[in-house]
């Protein structure tokens, strides 16, 4: 039994990269957090049922944190029963509309401005009809991605605590096995032993045929793979040390060869499980996999900044060239080849870096303009 209290220490930082701390012996509920964030960044009061919290993991995705679940799952233990988390605020900010309203007022100004004759009364309805249908988009759209991430953070947290339960339960059966079945493997050893030749099969082996499709081994869901180191967090490719008295605790080579008594584990034995060489070749060509997707997205992003803003961090007005278009959509291809949607990415690039700019026009032509342009570069993608 643990003799130490467990503690939270919280790092929340804001747009304006100011942070507040806050260190905990017991768990804080969300809501008592956010008050917190209101009253150290001068939120308005209104604003406090609009204040998100985010935890952004190491492949730049944004998590949103709902209650202390979330937080536990995402907090990184830096010593004994301490633990750490850092995270951003903002205030929920409609984006998709606030963007569609903005464009609404541009148009009624222009409709306001025209003569009321047949022919632009007929212009008008189907300008109104292709706004509604824009809306529709737009919101659909903003809707989507929003449960995409959505569901993507529930089944990697049902997964992780599906995992530990089932290696659990493994452990349990195994253990309960070897104490019921002792005199029976005693007596089936002796019997190996005088009748080498004739050796039986091992009955109870379950065979798990899901691990390996077309060839190729399904990683995540072997076991021992997927652990990390316990102490400095990395993944191990080639093999990893299990503690033989704990169920779940891992080290990779160098903090096993490192690993001074009292200092990181109680524990000195440990198992050495080595990977096969086939499983570390896969593991090794999905890692370059990885690596190529995100020079793709990388470069994905590099080209919406040279696109949207200028050299000074300004919004860009400049209409697209033949060069741009034309790396759009090879990379926009590239993408698609590992599976990633171009439209996803631009959608979280468009909420993190443009709609602020875009709020600051204060010309209505100018931002008619960037609204035309953003329209056009959405078509483009679609090639």
């Amino acid at each position: 039994m643990n003799e130490f209290k467990q503690t939270l220490k919280i790092k929340i930082y804001n747009e304006k990269n100011e942070y507040l701390e806050i260190d905990s012996e017991k768990m804080e509920k969300i809501e008592e957090i956010k008050k917190k964030c209101q009253e150290k960044f001068k939120y308005k009061d209104k604003d406090i049922n609009n204040i998100n919290l985010w935890f952004i993991d190491d492949d730049n995705d944004k998590n949103l944190i709902n209650n202390n679940n979330d937080l536990m799952t995402y907090a990184k233990e830096i010593e004994a029963s301490k633990f750490f988390i850092k995270l951003n605020v903002d205030i929920n900010d409609k984006l998709k509309e606030d963007y569609i309203n903005k464009i609404e007022e541009i148009e009624d100004k222009e409709i306001q401005n025209k003569n009321n004759n047949y022919l632009e009364i007929n212009l008008n309805k189907k300008n109104e009809k292709i706004k509604q249908l824009k809306k529709q988009i737009m919101i659909l759209n903003y809707k989507i991605n929003y449960y995409k991430e959505k569901i993507n953070k529930i089944i990697l947290y049902y997964e992780k605590s599906l995992n530990d339960i089932n290696f659990k339960l493994y452990n349990q059966i195994r253990d309960n096995k070897i104490i019921k079945n002792d005199e029976y493997l005693k007596k089936e050893l002796k019997y190996n032993i005088e009748n080498s030749d004739n050796t039986p099969q091992n009955k109870n082996i379950i065979k798990n045929n899901k691990l390996k499709i077309n060839g190729k081994y399904c990683i995540k869901n072997i076991e021992f793979i997927n652990n990390r180191c316990k102490k400095c967090y990395e993944k191990c490719l080639e093999s990893i040390y299990k503690c033989v008295l704990c169920d779940n605790l891992f080290l990779c080579k160098n903090c096993h060869k490192n690993n001074i008594k009292g200092k990181m584990h109680e524990h000195n034995d440990f198992f050495e499980i080595n990977y096969p060489k086939e499983v570390i070749k896969q593991f090794k060509e999905d890692i370059n996999e990885n690596i190529k997707i995100n020079n793709i997205i990388n470069s994905f992003y590099e080209l919406l900044k040279s696109i949207f803003f200028d050299k000074n961090g300004n919004i860009s007005l400049k209409a697209f060239n033949d060069s741009d278009i034309k790396n759009l959509k090879q990379i926009c291809k590239d993408m698609k080849s590992f599976n990633e949607d171009p439209q996803i990415h631009f959608s979280k690039y468009h909420k993190i870096f443009i709609n602020d700019k875009f709020q600051q026009l204060n010309s209505e032509i100018d931002k008619r303009k960037f609204a035309d342009k953003l329209a056009l570069f959405f078509n483009l993608m679609k090639f």
